[in-house]
């Protein structure tokens, strides 16, 4: 599982109970991530930027991106790749607002879940 935009943490640390292994990729680093990692040691971090991943190809199984899209310049670039990464058949947990969300509906032809991903 990838939470792409993973910020402070809070959406990884409630689900890292609940599954194998969850990766947190954020631009920049927070001082929580360390604590987090030595409480749940299933759970890594990544600092990059959500428009240009390191993961593999068609390697996450679920991706959650909780408000990030409202911070990227570039919709597109999320989106692409938010897919590359996802294998078949996977699953995107994604919430935007406005604009944001318009757009990643209308142009990229994704489903966005809206859930409550503690309730799992």
């Amino acid at each position: 599982m990838g939470d792409l935009g993973y910020g402070v943490g809070g959406i990884a640390a409630a689900l890292v109970p609940r599954v194998e292994r969850i990766m947190g990729l954020e631009p920049e680093r927070w001082q929580r991530w360390e604590n987090f990692q030595r409480q749940h040691p299933n759970l890594s971090f990544l600092q990059e930027s959500v428009e240009n991943l390191s993961l593999a190809d068609a390697g996450k199984d679920v991706v959650i991106s909780n408000q990030v899209c409202e911070h990227v310049p570039v919709h597109q670039r999320l989106m692409n790749e938010t897919h590359r990464v996802l294998k078949t058949g996977g699953s995107l947990f994604s919430h935007a607002y406005g604009e944001c969300y318009i757009h990643l509906t209308r142009k990229t032809r994704l489903a966005l879940y809206w859930s409550r991903l503690c309730d799992l």
